[in-house]
């Protein structure tokens, strides 16, 4: 039987990030934990999940954003929905974590960084 995939809202993930042991939100977590890791769903990480999980980036705020990181690591995995203008262009669900729009992925491979380090570098040493 295939997994049923299913796509958190930013804020489902902050509730059960904050949800306190024993409560429903916890035990709802705790289960798709379980079912994810069981392969009966498959839980996706999403561009606009992980923008904001990088909200509050000041020093203070570090803890909570590895937690909330964990948690969506332990959720999704490498699972992930195709960026939104990807949509409709062949781009489908990504057990390889690709999460970003494809033309950031075409802007930031290696080769062409590369590329353009050596380019600046020839400029001015």
């Amino acid at each position: 039987m295939r997994p049923v995939r299913i796509h958190l809202d930013t804020s489902d993930y902050g509730a059960m990030h904050y949800a306190a042991p024993g409560t429903e939100i916890a035990r709802i977590r705790d289960r798709l934990k379980e079912m994810a890791h069981s392969g009966q769903v498959e839980i996706g990480m999403s561009y606009h999940v992980v923008f904001e999980l990088l909200q509050k980036a000041a020093p203070e705020h570090r803890e909570d954003r590895l937690a909330r990181a964990r948690l969506l690591k332990e959720l999704c995995g490498q699972n992930a929905f195709p960026y939104g203008r990807d949509l409709g262009q062949g781009h489908v669900f990504s057990k390889e974590g690709i999460w970003v729009p494809r033309w950031a992925l075409e802007e930031f491979e290696v080769e062409r960084l590369v590329a353009d380090l050596l380019k600046h570098v020839a400029r001015d040493p």
